[in-house]
């Protein structure tokens, strides 16, 4: 009986937190970590490095380039048949994260050569224009210098 009454409390500590933050609007930004990088929507319509790892702003827009899910692109000391491909993750979060809304991030697989090459999120279309660094014959990338060239736009 002693643990049934432990795990009522439990939810019901559980419930009135949840209950107080839809009350005094608890906000996510307090945990999210400090933008590292922030460009003009102008800037972003050119393009923008997104450095793997890192927040960036674009506009209003936080993107993360969160990984290199595969990389076949022909290296450039070499001559090759097809150009290859890279594919990256690229995670978008709401542009009211900051305020503390609960709208649903995106994971966006975007490729370099295949498709998709671009995806909408929240009204802004963030286009994969290319992978730096280019591989070499023989060599391998450091994953922490990997740059994913985007352009944003709405």
């Amino acid at each position: 009986m002693g643990v049934r009454r432990k795990r009522r409390a439990t939810v019901l500590g559980v419930l009135l937190f949840l209950a107080a933050c839809g009350l005094w609007s608890c906000s996510a930004s307090s945990t999210a970590p400090e933008l590292e990088d922030r460009y003009s929507l102008a800037q972003g319509a050119d393009s923008v490095p997104l450095q793997l790892g890192r927040r960036t702003r674009v506009g209003d827009l936080p993107l993360t380039f969160v990984s290199v899910l595969s990389d076949s692109r022909c290296p450039r000391d070499v001559v090759c048949v097809w150009q290859g491909d890279a594919m990256v993750t690229i995670q978008a979060d709401p542009p009211c994260l900051l305020q503390g809304c609960l709208a649903p991030s995106a994971l966006l697989e975007l490729h370099t050569d295949g498709e998709p090459k671009e995806a909408e999120y929240f009204g802004y279309r963030i286009r994969l224009l290319a992978l730096e660094p280019e591989p070499l014959a023989g060599g391998r990338i450091d994953p922490r210098s990997y740059a994913a060239w985007v352009r944003v736009t709405r």
